[in-house]
């Protein structure tokens, strides 16, 4: 429902306008594609053929366990289901930016040192694909960039032996890191840094697929 992701969007950056092409956000030095309008205006990307399969569907840090000898279970299976074969990755990595790290920094006490800078230098290591970027970050974000590039891997490992077609398939990836960004927007709770993150997260993900080809 766009009407209440907008209300939602609002409580965070008051200003807001879904029918603006461009979006500004405060500390963040350029303006992006604004997420909604692109939503309103490209309706034709947002469709794909996809791969379903079961999925965990709740595969959020909460629902891992991991014992002191490395060893992990899942737990809470009821929303396991046939979805898409991306959503259980897409779930986990908007977990670990916007809930899992802030918690992390918010427990050392030092939340305040996981500046703008720290979320883009990860953005770039995400979108570059190695993690020259973070060398100077902080070690916790460091961690984050690793696992995310290792899960991102995992995922077009499991895409590629599915579809053949490689625009396709970079599609669906950024749709569904795109939806479930926006889908972090709209939390009842949390804090608002990590908000403002994801939604400037889902403006990055437009500019880049405003670079690939019309579906086939």
């Amino acid at each position: 429902d766009e009407e209440k992701l907008t209300t939602r969007i609002r409580q965070f950056l008051r200003e807001f306008d879904p029918a603006e092409p461009r979006l500004s956000l405060p500390d963040e030095p350029t303006d992006l594609i604004n997420p909604l309008y692109w939503l309103q205006t490209n309706r034709d990307h947002c469709t794909v053929k996809v791969y379903h399969s079961i999925s965990h569907g709740d595969l959020t840090g909460r629902n891992v366990f991991v014992t002191d000898q490395g060893h992990c279970w899942l737990i809470d299976f009821y929303r396991t289901y046939r979805s898409h074969l991306l959503r259980d990755f897409v779930i986990l990595e908007t977990d670990i930016k916007y809930r899992l790290l802030p918690e992390l920094f918010q427990k050392a006490g030092h939340l305040e040192a996981y500046s703008w800078d720290e979320y883009r230098a990860m953005e770039k290591s995400l979108l570059d694909g190695e993690l020259s970027n973070v060398r100077e970050c902080l070690p916790e974000v460091c961690k984050a960039a690793e696992t995310l590039l290792t899960m991102r891997s995992l995922a077009n490992d499991l895409m590629a032996k599915y579809h053949r077609d490689g625009d396709n398939i970079r599609r669906q990836v950024l749709l569904s890191q795109f939806v479930t960004n926006l889908k972090a927007t709209r939390l009842k709770n949390g804090a608002t840094r990590p908000k403002l993150w994801a939604h400037g997260t889902a403006g990055h993900i437009c500019e880049e697929r405003a670079l690939l080809p019309p579906p086939r």
